[in-house]
């Protein structure tokens, strides 16, 4: 409640993003509740076939090597871009010079 208060304190219009926004994540919320909780329902259909399968264990493996490479990272690629932000400068370059800082990405010639 306070969220929705500051954000129409701060401008109406926001208010009205924040309550549209709060309105629509009660209806999917609400769908997948009575989902999980509503009695009755389909009757499983059995085994998943593989197109199924192999994206779950692609996005873990993915999941899994993220984590455990998460410090490098946020090294090599977080840390610099939030620099980059903090100083003017060099995201202004960048930004005009994306080309140039997309092949001399972390310090290493591409091409």
């Amino acid at each position: 409640w306070l969220i929705i208060e500051s954000s129409f304190a701060y401008s109406p219009v926001t208010g009205l993003f924040v309550i549209l926004g709060s309105a629509l994540t009660f209806a999917y919320m609400l769908k997948v509740v009575l989902s999980l909780y509503a009695p009755g329902g389909k009757e499983p259909s059995g085994e998943v076939g593989a197109s199924m399968v192999v994206p779950v264990i692609v996005m873990a493996i993915i999941c899994i090597v993220i984590g455990l490479l998460s410090s490098q990272i946020l090294d090599r690629i977080i840390a610099p871009s939030i620099e980059s932000l903090i100083s003017r400068s060099e995201y202004i370059n960048a930004v005009f010079n994306y080309k140039e800082a997309a092949l001399n990405w972390s310090g290493v010639k591409l091409l």
